[in-house]
Formats: C-alpha cells, sequence, structure tokens
C-alpha cells in the first residue's frame, strides 16, 4: 500500500522554517567567532634535537581570534623522572598576542611555592604558531621552548605540538540537530502508519 503524504497548513510552515534556519547557519559568515574560543594544547619536550623526548605538555589557552590576544591559560609541564608536574598560568601581558603578521612567541609563565618536591621553581613556555589558530583551521602546529630556573640552575627544552579548537563548529550542532529532527519525523511518520 502506496501513501502519499501531502505538506499542508503547518507541515509547509515547518519545512520552510527548518530549511531557512539551515541555509542561515551554514550561509552566514564566520564573524560569529568574536568571543574568545578555547584550543587544547599537546606537546612534547625534548633536550636537544635527536634525543628522546624528556617530558610532556598539556592544557589549554583561550584565544580572542579577531585580536589575537591570550587570556588566559593552564600549562602542565611533567618531565621524565619528576614527581608531579608543574602548571603555568601566567600569560605575560607583554607577549600575549598571536598575529598572522609577526613571528612572536606568547609567553606563559609559572611558579612553585610552598611545601612540595617543585618548590621554588620558576618556569616560562614559550610559543610560536606560525599561522594563528582560528575556527576554520581548527588544528595548528606550534613549536617553541620550555625554561625551567631552580635556585642557580637553568635548564632549556624545545617543544613540538598542536593546537585543537575544544569546541565543534555551529556548523556541526545545526547538521546534529537536523538530523535529530529528521529521525523524529521519520519515527513520528511510522507510527501514523
Amino acid at each position: 500500500m502506496n501513501k502519499t503524504v501531502a505538506l499542508t497548513g503547518s507541515r509547509v510552515a515547518w519545512a520552510l522554517a527548518a530549511s531557512a534556519a539551515l541555509v542561515t547557519l551554514i550561509a552566514v559568515p564566520r564573524p560569529a567567532y568574536a568571543a574568545p574560543v578555547t584550543f587544547n594544547m599537546a606537546a612534547v619536550l625534548y633536550a636537544a634535537d635527536g634525543d628522546p623526548p624528556a617530558g610532556n605538555l598539556a592544557g589549554w589557552i583561550n584565544y580572542d581570534v579577531e585580536t589575537g590576544v591570550v587570556s588566559a591559560a593552564r600549562l602542565w609541564v611533567l618531565l621524565v623522572g619528576a614527581d608531579s608536574p608543574f602548571e603555568l598560568t601566567d600569560v605575560d601581558p607583554d607577549a600575549d598576542v598571536i598575529s598572522a603578521k609577526e613571528e612572536k612567541p606568547i609567553i606563559i609563565r609559572g611558579s612553585v611555592d610552598g611545601e612540595s618536591s617543585n618548590k621554588d621553581h620558576k618556569n616560562d613556555v614559550s610559543m610560536l604558531f606560525p599561522v594563528p589558530p582560528s575556527p576554520s583551521g581548527p588544528s595548528v602546529n606550534f613549536s617553541g621552548a620550555f625554561f625551567d630556573a631552580y635556585q642557580d640552575a637553568t635548564a632549556a627544552y624545545s617543544l613540538r605540538g598542536t593546537a585543537t579548537l575544544a569546541v565543534p563548529e555551529p556548523a556541526t550542532w545545526a547538521l546534529l540537530g537536523v538530523g535529530l529532527c529528521a529521525v523524529g519525523w521519520t519515527r513520528r511518520h511510522e507510527r501514523r502508519s
């Protein structure tokens, strides 16, 4: 038995509204990303080229796509053989802009005081992005250096890693929503038959 379903009244209005919403979400230009976005970071540290990895870096940065300013960061560096990771959260106000015009690294600092095995360590991470991260390119490689100063001794490590956008784009959410609506409409239609 073949049934045809005619689009009448509210069905036509619903179909037109859904189509218009989908076209709007997909066709609107991308300045909707003016607010800061979060990028997850992961990198491997090396003492010298050709040496085995000396540690790992992980964490996140909040980054404003329009201005290039890094407003907040939280990075952890764990060196091979260390008891606990170093936490770096202070964004240097003189080195907080990721720019495509000039290759200047951003700097994030940390210091550990108090009762721990890392007491009195002063740390800096400088990261250089050849291309600023953006929602249109949700993953970007970076390089840089990690410096650890403890009393009179200083250690330097090079690092290479990737920054990845932490939140899906609106088009991804729109596609998910359209798919869920289609499944719901199909299930509802099957119950009526």
